[in-house]
């Protein structure tokens, strides 16, 4: 992979100093990060690319301005320097910048200072987009949690009901609980051996590694659970920086490395760019929940 450079900082007179919208693409404009616009930039502000500005009075009774503090003014930036390596379609590339802030947030800040509710902003970003998954990629979803989840002598035609209940419910985004149980139970809890007529056990419930069905049935609807409340904004503030906390304390240390070396292995793989550190994250939200 090419090495690559870090954006150049803005001159200090421009990333001290508040923005407003227009200050933010004129920004965006000298430095050749086009195409950019007031819209680009309320949207972003709205998905939680952005946190919300500031509002203050130009005069003692005039009008109210937005003005974006210094940190985010930088960020904006760097997201906009990080999206030049994407040449996707726009909610291709919101997809990848709104896992990448999450995952930074999630670091010790590691863009920068993010304010809680703007990560909660991109929370809702980020669960609202992953609700439903196309059919191709939720085919690929449901093949690889089928794989990692199935006994080797598991029957080829167990499996592949497994993945086509699996894929449905991550189509559509309606999940039936008992189905599911149902169509993994064959492929993970023993069956019968065709050769001898016994019933041959997993033992997958007795393993440190191998938790049982029902302990991934569990997680699975308590991750579908908390991304439905991160979807509505439901989850406080408070629980969100206590999970964060939760999640760095378990994590953090591990992933520092991977961040640092952003900026010589970018970009980084964008299909599955802070998946694994989100997924981690959503757990945490639910363990304190469940308390």
């Amino acid at each position: 992979m090419t090495s690559l450079p870090l954006p150049s900082p803005p001159p200090r007179n421009i990333a001290d100093a508040p923005a407003t919208v227009r200050d933010l693409v004129s920004d965006a404009q000298e430095r050749g990060l086009t195409p950019v616009t007031e819209r680009l930039v309320r949207d972003w502000t709205e998905e939680g690319l952005l946190a919300a500005p500031d509002l203050q009075k130009k005069t003692r009774h005039g009008s109210e301005q937005a003005l974006y503090p210094p940190s985010q003014r930088r960020l904006f930036l760097y997201l906009l320097w990080a999206r030049t390596f994407y040449p996707h379609g726009p909610h291709y590339v919101r997809s990848v910048l709104i896992r990448a802030l999450i995952t930074g947030w999630l670091n010790d800040n590691s863009l920068g200072p993010i304010p809680v509710g703007q990560a909660r902003r991109a929370l809702r970003t980020w669960a609202r987009a992953g609700r439903t998954m196309p059919a191709v990629r939720a085919r690929k979803s449901a093949k690889d949690f089928v794989c990692r989840l199935a006994h080797s002598s598991a029957p080829a035609g167990q499996r592949r009901y497994a993945e086509a209940v699996l894929s449905t419910f991550m189509q559509t985004g309606r999940w039936d609980w008992k189905a599911l149980q149902s169509a993994l139970e064959p492929i993970y809890t023993p069956w019968a051996d065709a050769a001898s007529g016994r019933r041959m056990e997993q033992e997958l419930g007795t393993s440190r590694s191998q938790p049982s069905l029902d302990v991934v049935i569990a997680h699975l609807r308590e991750s579908v659970r908390v991304e439905s409340l991160l979807r509505t904004e439901s989850v406080s503030l408070d629980v969100l920086k206590e999970a964060q906390a939760v999640y760095w304390s378990h994590y953090g240390p591990a992933n520092i490395r991977r961040i640092l070396a952003l900026p010589i292995s970018w970009p980084p793989a964008e299909h599955d760019l802070g998946n694994q550190a989100i997924a981690r994250f959503v757990m945490c939200v639910a363990e304190i929940l469940k308390d």
